[in-house]
């Protein structure tokens, strides 16, 4: 490149930078398309996302037309140069673009570069057209590079910016959840505690008329009173009587007592409703990462957006708390969990794979139930009551479905999955 070429592909770079540096969000993207204009003479800039996968139109996010904002648009990219940066290309068309394209009749020149996510797949694209032919093919190129990748890192900052706002909503929403769960626990426990001391103490009564019961019958039928034969025989039938009568209200109130108890237990309540299954498992795992992090583990998510499903959530979370908690208590440091939800027409799963200490095949078939805890130890010295699987196999049940897990044996990790029926007309009956 000539050197005042060269001077001036970096005066046209610096004008630019200049012109942008210090803005971010909306007014970056303004204060960009104004400069782009001046130095470039651009008749339409466009920053889009793709719709459908792999992308078949684009949906523009950010629009200007002859230098000032423009409505937003969407259009198919078939017959157009976007289709070519959406394949991953960098594309400079500096003339004729009309004739090659006709769909972009009017304009002369194109440039395009792809924008990608974090992931490096493409979502997108930054596009400049002009009227006028592009003289400069290789400013056009460093300069759509350099911006390009500015406009990327914008909009991986405002994406990063919705899903951290996104989150500290749900973690919150789960919070006020939670403590609401928490009063309420501790109003039952109050409650049974209170019940407990009323019971114990209104059976110090009845327990004292059994003995006093009990003595005069030995009394009647021993020798240290004088009365006819009949007259003893009368009156201890009588005290046993009395006896049979307390002991049968006594059954009744501790039979209540454990009634109330047993209903508390495992009555499950259930309040379902539709909701985003995929925000709700990254609040489960984002409420997991510093016990994991705290062991070198890492979550790995693997679910797809916008998966909604009917049911109640804060079961659910219940559900996928205690199976998150295991993987992660009976996990060795430095290894991985993943967290995956798949949706069918028919069913709903979702599983936590883990690396860690495994189980027996002859233990398999007793984990779901109450207080059975198995040989595999966690790794940490944390402690395990065996209540967490019978829990989850009631929250599936309740939904209608059930919870399975396998693994291949001792020191070969495990998985648990999740199976709920996909039915959608669920949401329209009442409960």
């Amino acid at each position: 490149m000539p050197e005042n070429q060269e001077n001036l592909t970096v005066r046209t770079v610096l004008q630019i930078a200049e012109g942008t540096s210090h803005e971010i969000g909306d007014k970056f993207h303004t204060a960009l398309t104004e400069t782009l204009n001046r130095v470039m003479n651009v008749s339409l800039v466009l920053i889009t996302r793709g719709e459908g996968y792999p992308s078949h139109s684009a949906q523009t996010l950010f629009c200007w037309r002859e230098g000032a904002p423009a409505e937003n648009f969407s259009y198919e990219l078939e017959g157009t140069p976007c289709a070519l940066v959406y394949g991953g290309d960098r594309i400079v068309i500096p003339c004729e673009l009309g004739l090659r394209y006709p769909k972009e009749e009017g304009f002369e020149g194109y440039c395009g570069v792809p924008l990608l996510n974090r992931h490096q797949s493409v979502v997108g694209h930054f596009a400049v057209l002009s009227k006028d032919p592009f003289e400069d093919v290789e400013l056009c190129q460093i300069i759509m590079r350099i911006f390009g990748n500015r406009v990327e890192a914008e909009l991986q900052r405002a994406s990063a910016d919705r899903d951290r706002d996104a989150l500290i909503q749900s973690l919150l929403h789960v919070r006020d959840r939670l403590e609401r769960q928490r009063e309420a626990s501790r109003a039952a426990n109050n409650f049974k505690s209170d019940l407990v001391a009323i019971t114990v103490h209104d059976l110090r009564n009845p327990l004292t008329a059994i003995m006093s019961r009990a003595e005069l019958i030995a009394t009647y039928l021993g020798d240290e009173i004088d009365l006819p034969a009949e007259t003893r025989v009368e009156k201890a039938t009588k005290s046993a009587d009395e006896i049979i009568n307390t002991s049968e209200r006594m059954e009744k109130m501790i039979s209540d007592v454990l009634y109330s108890s047993r209903t508390d237990a495992t009555d499950l309540s259930y309040a379902p409703a539709q909701f985003d299954l995929s925000k709700m498992l990254a609040t489960v795992a984002a409420l997991n990462d510093d016990v994991a992090t705290r062991k070198s583990i890492y979550i790995h998510r693997d679910f797809s957006q916008g998966l909604n499903i009917f049911g109640d959530e804060d079961r659910l979370i219940e559900a996928v708390d205690n199976l998150l908690g295991n993987a992660i208590k009976f996990s060795s440091e430095g290894t991985a969990v993943t967290l995956m939800a798949t949706k069918t027409d028919d069913a709903i799963t979702i599983s936590v794979q883990d690396e860690g200490v495994g189980i027996s095949a002859d233990e398999i078939e007793l984990i779901f139930e109450r207080f059975q805890n198995t040989s595999s130890k966690p790794t940490g010295g944390e402690t395990s009551f065996g209540l967490g699987l019978w829990i989850v196999k009631s929250i599936a049940s309740r939904h209608g479905g059930f919870v399975s897990a396998h693994s291949d044996g001792p020191g070969q990790g495990a998985c648990f999955v999740i199976t709920l029926p996909n039915a959608p007309d669920l949401a329209e009956q009442k409960e």
